[in-house]
């Protein structure tokens, strides 16, 4: 099948893999962060790999009419490692490498092999919260270079009691994309979250709001999003339950030849899932989720359904 026809439909499916690939600069933050931890309080490595089975109601294309609205089965499998370090003074080190697989039964045009690194530095002091993240990332769609990422995030928080606290982020970076050029693009964005820690990390509510610029080398396929999410998160024993809402509205900046306009979307999606530790660092993990994808692209206006299990091991 023309990946570049399935793009419509599927550009989000693909983006949400996270584009994953560690290159040489990545990996040597990654050290770098190991490196700088002497003479912290606490440091040690990090290391966890997991398995999960996935369903999609509606990852096949609608380029192939036999096909249409059908769904898919995916195993998945990955594994990470890195160092984090924190001292007294406030100062957080971290670096962290993961590699990822996916395969799906009927469409191996999404199959993935999925990289990133990352260095996080962070300082804390009092009620103030800091950190920097720099990233870089790849992706292989069906075997072959897909797509790069880099970004750059400052951020920055503050606890205004014991219960609530809020957070701000700038997203600077850039992607590319091996085999279709026209959909480099750099991008510019930030982030607000407000947390209700109702009963610290074991019970809260959270909301965010995002709002993301992306500006391509060719029209059509540069737009502006805005995004808001609320969370509800809850601890009971051992059982950590999960629920949230996403909205997303995207408006494109140039018409599509396709409709004659400019393209919109609105995105929504639920989902609910728990996770639960079952022996010496194995989690039990679950999530079932909905999608409703509106747009006056035709190919792009679809619903789905989504289900995953799988369990984790961290260390």
């Amino acid at each position: 099948m023309n990946c570049l026809s399935l793009k419509h439909k599927s550009e989000y499916k693909t983006a949400a893999l996270k584009f994953k690939r560690v290159t040489a600069p990545a990996v040597a933050l990654f050290f770098v962060a190991g490196i700088l931890n002497s003479g912290q309080v606490v440091a040690g490595p990090q290391f966890g790999a997991s398995v999960v089975s996935e369903y999609d109601s509606n990852i096949l294309p609608e380029a192939d009419i036999t096909t249409q609205n059908q769904g898919d089965w995916a195993t998945g499998t990955s594994g990470y490692l890195g160092w984090k370090s924190k001292s007294q003074s406030g100062y957080e080190w971290q670096g962290r490498y993961e590699y990822s697989i996916t395969r799906w039964q009927q469409a191996p045009e999404f199959d993935t092999n999925l990289q990133t690194g990352y260095l996080r530095l962070g300082y804390n002091k009092g009620a103030y919260t800091s950190d920097l993240v720099a990233l870089i990332a790849y992706a292989d769609l069906e075997g072959q270079p897909f797509m790069a990422l880099r970004r750059l995030s400052p951020a920055f928080g503050y606890f205004f009691s014991s219960q609530w606290y809020v957070r701000a982020q700038v997203d600077i970076g850039d992607k590319t994309f091996e085999l279709y050029p026209e959909r480099d693009a750099t991008q510019l964005g930030g982030r607000a979250n407000v947390f209700w820690l109702i009963n610290r990390t074991r019970h809260y509510i959270s909301l965010r709001g995002v709002f993301r610029n992306e500006d391509t080398r060719s029209e059509p396929f540069g737009y502006k999003s805005v995004n808001s999410r609320l969370r509800w998160k809850y601890r009971v024993g051992e059982l950590s339950l999960m629920a949230q809402g996403a909205w997303e509205v995207r408006h494109y900046e140039a018409v599509w030849t396709d409709i004659g306009e400019r393209r919109k979307d609105n995105r929504i999606r639920l989902n609910a899932g728990f996770e639960y530790p079952l022996w010496w660092g194995v989690t039990l993990e679950a999530d079932a989720g909905r999608d409703i994808y509106q747009s006056n692209l035709p190919t792009a206006d679809y619903k789905q359904y989504r289900f995953k299990l799988g369990v984790s091991w961290d260390y």
